[in-house]
């Protein structure tokens, strides 16, 4: 501890090569890099200097290697009760976020579940999964993206199989061989499909897909927008319907 009272944490793996790092967090902000080096190490710090919280979440964080998983626990802060007037009682968490910067081997894997943190990786991963409450997740490059979200949004440019999930929160796809994404609200923005397959499904949620290639393509919503374009000579199989939403699909 220094004198300012903020804590770090180095945490190193011990195994080397390729491995999965899994967390379990509440808030603050992940980064994920990944290098050409032999061990994953990890490194823990207060978001905003001289949080005392996050000192304390830090200190009392968990990690174990188990072979080629490193799982690390965060505490979650308890909330604090502040009353009001009257009857009046007010719950919340004051501070308490953390940054974890992750520096893993090329190859290795990524399983994150958070309550608000928000989670990028700039780099390929293998595989990625995620859960949160309303923490954001994007992705550079991946083999295949899981997440499941009530308000976060989920952002990844490139992958090969895509299965997401959100109650409001927005899926942003650059582009994926394979799609299925399912939000309440949330607008589901598909760049290319450059696969066979997508199966796209919101309530109010506008949803939008390009298709670079011959594919099939279903599309579902109770009263969002449905736009399903091509590139010239795909042929696209597209089931699309909406009950009071606008569809417009490609002319074979």
């Amino acid at each position: 501890m220094t004198a300012s009272g903020v804590v770090n944490k180095r945490i190193i793996h011990t195994e080397s090569g390729e491995m999965t790092f899994e967390l379990d967090m509440a808030a603050g902000q992940v980064e994920i890099l990944l290098e050409d080096r032999e061990r994953a190490e990890v490194l823990l710090e207060p978001l905003v200097a001289g949080d005392e919280i996050a000192a304390d979440l830090i200190s009392r964080t968990l990690h174990v290697s188990r072979g080629p998983v490193l799982d690390l626990r965060m505490p979650h802060p308890e909330p604090t009760v502040l009353s009001g007037s009257g009857n009046t009682t007010a719950r919340g968490v004051g501070g308490g976020g953390v940054k974890v910067t992750a520096r893993l081997p090329h190859g290795s894997r990524l399983k994150a579940t958070t309550v608000s943190a928000n989670v990028a990786a700039n780099e390929y991963l293998p595989t990625a999964d995620f859960e949160s409450t309303s923490g954001d997740l994007y992705v550079f490059s991946t083999d295949r993206l899981g997440a499941r979200t009530i308000s976060g949004e989920v952002s990844v440019d490139t992958a090969d199989r895509v299965d997401v999930e959100t109650t409001s929160g927005d899926v942003t796809i650059g582009e994926a061989n394979d799609i299925r994404a399912r939000t309440v609200s949330g607008d589901i923005d598909a760049g290319r499909l450059t696969g066979s397959c997508a199966q796209l499904t919101s309530t109010s949620g506008r949803v939008d897909v390009f298709a670079s290639c011959d594919a099939e393509v279903t599309a579902r919503t109770v009263s969002g927008d449905i736009r399903i374009t091509a590139h010239d000579g795909a042929h696209v199989n597209a089931r699309a319907t909406s009950m009071s939403g606008r569809v417009r699909i490609p002319r074979n």
